[in-house]
């Protein structure tokens, strides 16, 4: 199954972390990746956002399948007839390391035959995770 995993050490504690994450619409004022995000980060809840893809603002939108604080928040689409094409789970897992340091796992698992296909183009969205996480620790460091 194609995966993008990346990670980043953050000074800062995992509720903190946590509660930056998952405040939806506070996004605006600290990531760039992700634009529009709206939603929820409630088990069952939709969320929408849009990523860049190949140079244009593509729109998402998925259910969120795990919010378990302060440690995982997952979306992505559920079980259907697509998923023996297209199937993703975008993830977060927030790990505690010490008094104040975590670290941040931000990927997404992918399933059906398009992401074996079309992987080049997928995997070229990989640095916009690490944008984003370099983001959420400046967020996180800053409070």
């Amino acid at each position: 199954m194609p995966e993008i995993r990346t990670d980043i050490e953050i000074q800062s504690d995992a509720q903190s972390v946590w509660k930056l994450l998952t405040d939806i619409e506070g996004h605006k004022n600290w990531n760039t990746v992700f634009k529009d995000f709206k939603g929820t980060a409630e088990v069952g809840r939709g969320i929408k956002l849009k990523l860049k893809v190949a140079g244009k603002d593509r729109p998402f939108a998925a259910k969120v399948l795990t919010s378990d604080s302060p440690k995982e928040f997952a979306w992505g689409s559920t079980k259907s007839a697509l998923d023996l094409l297209i199937s993703a789970r975008h993830y977060f897992i927030i790990e505690e390391l010490a008094e104040n340091k975590v670290r941040f796992t931000h990927g997404e698992k992918f399933g059906g035959l398009l992401p074996t296909l079309f992987w080049p183009l997928i995997k070229g969205v990989e640095p916009q995770y690490h944008q984003m996480n370099k983001e959420l620790k400046a967020k996180a460091e800053s409070e």
